[in-house]
Formats: C-alpha cells, sequence, structure tokens
C-alpha cells in the first residue's frame, strides 16, 4: 500500500525559476553579512578611531575636597556616629516600621562592632 502526499496547495506552487541556484546562493548571502559586519566610517576621526577614548582617559583624578570639610579621623567619625545613632533610638518612637528595623539593625551592628572591638583590645593586650 502506498500513500502519496501532497506537499504544496494547488495555486500556489513556487516556480521553478524563482529558486536561487545553490552554489551562488550561499556566496552573495556571506558577501552581504561581511558588508552589514563593517560600519560604514563617516568622518577621519571615526577612520582613525580618534572617537573612542584613549588608555590614559579612562583614569579620572578624584575630585577636589570641599573647603568645608574638615577631616577628621576614624575615632572621631565612630564617635559622631555613634551619639547620631544614640540620639535616633533615645528619640520618640519612629514613624514607620521600616525605620525602626533599619534602627534596631543599625543598634545590633554597633553593638557587634563594640564586641569585636573588645575582643580585639583583650586580644592585644595578651
Amino acid at each position: 500500500m502506498s500513500v502519496k502526499v501532497q506537499y504544496t496547495i494547488p495555486g500556489w506552487e513556487p516556480s521553478p525559476s524563482a529558486a536561487p541556484l545553490p552554489d551562488t546562493a550561499p556566496v552573495v548571502f556571506e558577501e552581504r553579512l561581511r558588508q552589514l559586519g563593517r560600519p560604514a566610517a563617516t568622518t577621519w576621526q571615526q577612520v582613525l578611531h580618534l572617537d573612542s577614548p584613549q588608555p590614559g582617559d579612562l583614569a579620572l583624578p578624584p575630585p577636589p575636597r570641599p573647603f568645608a570639610h574638615v577631616y577628621s579621623d576614624p575615632a572621631e567619625d565612630r564617635r559622631r556616629w555613634q551619639g547620631l545613632l544614640r540620639r535616633h533610638l533615645t528619640s520618640p518612637a519612629p514613624a514607620t516600621p521600616e525605620v525602626a528595623r533599619m534602627l534596631a539593625a543599625l543598634a545590633r551592628m554597633e553593638q557587634n562592632e563594640m564586641e569585636i572591638e573588645t575582643r580585639m583590645t583583650i586580644e592585644s593586650q595578651e
């Protein structure tokens, strides 16, 4: 028993002359890809790649320090931070639960930091 399957819809058959030759189609396609892969340089700066950053251009110096900023040592910064945190912890209840959670997390971090500092001090004296 044999079954014949018709793969084309009657009236919609492709014409034999429209099919490209297998030898020429890949070459034309490959050339088209090569043309698309190369961007067309429009200015002489683009041709010489002067429009892209040079190796030294990416290293920027740090911004100048503001005149009003006074340098303080880490111990002074720590004292300021602890004072700020104590003021917020002793003030009336925070406005939102998110702020209360953040203050509780910061208080735990400060407690952990103080424990570590105490341990390091004790170990350095031994």
